[in-house]
């Protein structure tokens, strides 16, 4: 896929002269919409009957968001953690999920979801002693591999390595190219949200008496600065699919905002 969108180039050499003048204070990290787009959001598992895992070989096989993704052939992530340990959980998932992009790009095919043990007697007696762990299920709902941190370290190698193994499939983008190319669709979605705050100071300098020349001027570069933003998001769509991203049937908490 082609990372150069054509308008937006025109555009960005349209107002360069003005960037600096419009975005001191702007920041040197992600746009908003960027930063939205990689926190990652876990769903709460949903287990049949009485909502409790049943002991088994894998008693989470049988969480329904994992059947409903094996169904359509998408993999999951199921995160187990302990809510009672507040202050060394908060860290490590400020360091795993807002501090590693890759990981955070990587998370993004998968249908994730996040069990407490602290709430579950079998996650509990399995993984106690392990967690935080990651359990990564391949597209047919089998356990690929688990990763524990243990004493939470936040070494997030091994987990790349398990979601990209999991998210295998034929006809399936690789996730290592998936990262690459999803990071340069977020720093042209980066370039597209400075050059908005540009145009909104041009059209602030314009007053109430503008010029008719400035006026359709920023009207023209308005109006191919929404072109160049319906082609990157087109772009990110085909990104999606190409990696086979499995949909939440309902809106999850972000990474930041779970609670227990």
């Amino acid at each position: 896929m082609k990372r150069i969108v054509p308008i937006l180039g025109v555009v960005l050499a349209a107002v360069a002269a003005d960037t600096d003048a419009q975005c001191k204070g702007c920041g040197g990290g992600r746009s908003q919409a960027a930063i939205s787009r990689l926190d990652p959001a876990f769903e709460k598992p949903k287990f049949p009957s009485t909502g409790e895992s049943v002991a088994h070989a894998d008693p989470f096989q049988s969480i329904e968001q994992i059947r409903e993704a094996a169904k359509k052939g998408h993999a999951s992530l199921l995160y187990v953690y302990d809510s009672r340990n507040r202050t060394d959980l908060a860290k490590f998932e400020n360091a795993l999920f807002k501090k590693d992009e890759k990981l955070a790009i990587a998370m993004k095919p998968f249908r994730r979801l996040k069990l407490d043990l602290a709430k579950d007697p079998v996650a509990e007696a399995r993984y106690a002693k392990k967690a935080p762990v990651f359990i990564a299920y391949g597209a047919k709902g089998e356990i690929v591999r688990e990763v524990a941190f243990p004493r939470y370290r936040t070494k997030s190698t091994a987990l790349f390595r398990a979601l990209a193994h999991a998210s295998k499939a034929k006809g399936v983008m690789p996730l290592s190219r998936f990262v690459k190319e999803y990071r340069d669709f977020l720093n042209d979605l980066d370039g597209i949200e400075q050059q908005k705050v540009v145009l909104v100071g041009q059209r602030a300098r314009l007053g109430e008496n503008p010029r008719a020349s400035k006026e359709r001027k920023i009207q023209r570069e308005e109006a191919e600065l929404k072109k160049a933003e319906s082609a990157l998001i087109a772009r990110e769509r085909k990104l999606l699919e190409a990696v086979h991203t499995a949909p939440a049937t309902a809106r999850g908490c972000t990474a930041s905002s779970c609670g227990s």
